[in-house]
């Protein structure tokens, strides 16, 4: 999801990225106070941090908040005018409303849902606010992160997956993946599940991935 922002004034194209705190600003070079950044695959990276004075969207304007900075030379080449990535220090500050098949996205500071919405509780926590997902009568932890492409993703050291590998078949696949530290191979494994809940939701034949992955 690219969302196009005014950086300082500037124009910029932004990644919308619900699973990570810190948002992150393209530069050429790292500037400001150097803080260790971890990854999706448990790599770390060296990031400058600094304050975004100004990031508008739509006129809805966010001011003095905290990003890391960091040459994204991957990114950059993919996305046209690529500024970076917004995460929970700038998403956390208002209520969005995504509409998926009409491709807009509305901000405000009133609740934005209505009867025709499904409630799904988010459970506070000293990392990331999660939900709880159920899987064959049992329930997990998930977080939402809008910043990845996977429809379902489970980290693979973790007892889920290997519930899963037994219960259902899964078949080898490599791809390149972009986390912190640059793009890389991975390999993993994919698969179906038949019946996923979320709340009072039910998702039928669920593509999970299974991989390397540091959010457990």
């Amino acid at each position: 999801m690219i969302l196009t922002c005014e950086l300082d004034g500037v124009s910029k194209n932004f990644i919308f990225d619900t699973g990570a705190q810190v948002s992150a600003i393209q530069r050429d070079s790292i500037s400001g106070d150097v803080i260790t950044v971890r990854g999706g695959s448990n790599r770390t990276v060296e990031n400058g941090s600094e304050t975004v004075k100004s990031l508008k969207i739509d006129g809805v304007e966010f001011v003095n908040t905290f990003a890391t900075n960091e040459n994204m030379a991957y990114l950059e080449e993919k996305i046209p005018n690529y500024g970076g990535v917004l995460r929970r220090t700038i998403i956390d500050k208002s209520n969005w409303l995504i509409d998926y098949p009409n491709r807009t996205i509305e901000l405000s500071n009133k609740k934005l849902s209505d009867e025709s919405y499904t409630d799904i509780p988010l459970i506070k926590s000293s990392d990331t606010p999660y939900m709880l997902v159920e899987i064959n009568n049992a329930k997990y932890r998930s977080i939402i992160d809008l910043g990845s492409i996977s429809i379902f993703n489970v980290p693979e050291d973790t007892e889920l997956a290997g519930e899963l590998l037994n219960k259902y078949q899964f078949v080898e696949n490599s791809r390149e993946r972009y986390t912190v530290g640059g793009i890389e191979t991975i390999t993993e494994r994919i698969g179906t599940v038949p019946l996923l809940k979320l709340g009072a939701t039910e998702f039928r034949n669920v593509t999970v991935n299974i991989n390397l992955s540091s959010i457990k």
